[in-house]
């Protein structure tokens, strides 16, 4: 188990309203047993994942518990983004930081 695919999956948890434990298994090429077996992870530590069964099923975040896109202000998301991109060592993470902020950065300018 890995804490680069346990944050994935709570990052598109807060991205979407729901998964299907499929959609979560095609994007970290994980099987579905093994995405069960993170919700269950982030369950026990205490991270409000909801899973709802049957046709229309899937996992979710508990609504009440999710982050406000005003967390951050849109300067300090400029700045986070400058500082990012700014980087001589674009990895994987560095990418994925700064596809993380473009988000938050769109929505909190609406």
């Amino acid at each position: 188990m890995t804490i680069s695919i346990l944050m994935g999956i709570i990052w598109e948890l807060l991205q979407h309203k729901k998964l299907t434990a499929k959609q979560i298994s095609e994007k970290y090429e994980i099987s579905i047993r093994s995405v069960y077996r993170y919700v269950d992870a982030l369950c026990s530590s205490g991270f409000p994942v909801i899973t709802y069964v049957g046709k229309n099923g899937g996992i979710s975040i508990e609504p009440s518990c999710i982050i406000k896109n005003n967390y951050f202000t849109k300067n300090e998301i400029n700045y986070l983004l400058e500082l990012s991109s700014n980087s001589n060592n674009l990895n994987d993470e560095i990418k994925s930081l700064n596809e993380k902020l473009r988000y938050l950065y769109m929505n909190n300018n609406s």
